[in-house]
């Protein structure tokens, strides 16, 4: 644990992946990455999965495979939509949050 403002900061949430993406990130980085829960990917997977989803149906419906760049920016639109949101949800309650 790391002490910001008299309080500790931990380095990793309870629920995020160990050794992912936070402990290979650089310091200066980590976080935005906890801010945007990019170390916890549940939320961008449940995002993603009915895209991906539509895109395998669109693509029986053309029988033909879904698109790449599709699926691609679906899982750019997923991760960015699942932080921004988040980081919203921060801004909006944080008082809230600090009284529980």
């Amino acid at each position: 644990m790391s002490e910001k403002a008299g309080q500790p900061v931990p380095e990793a949430l309870p629920d995020s992946v160990r050794g992912g993406l936070l402990a290979a990130a650089p310091p200066s980085w980590r976080p935005f990455i906890q801010l945007a829960r990019i170390d916890r990917p549940i939320g961008w997977q449940l995002l993603l999965l009915p895209c991906w989803w539509s895109a395998a149906l669109a693509g029986i419906g053309r029988a033909a495979p879904p698109d790449p760049i599709h699926l691609a920016l679906f899982l750019v639109g997923a991760v960015a939509m699942r932080g921004a949101g988040s980081t919203w949800n921060d801004l909006v309650d944080r008082e809230i949050d600090a009284g529980v």
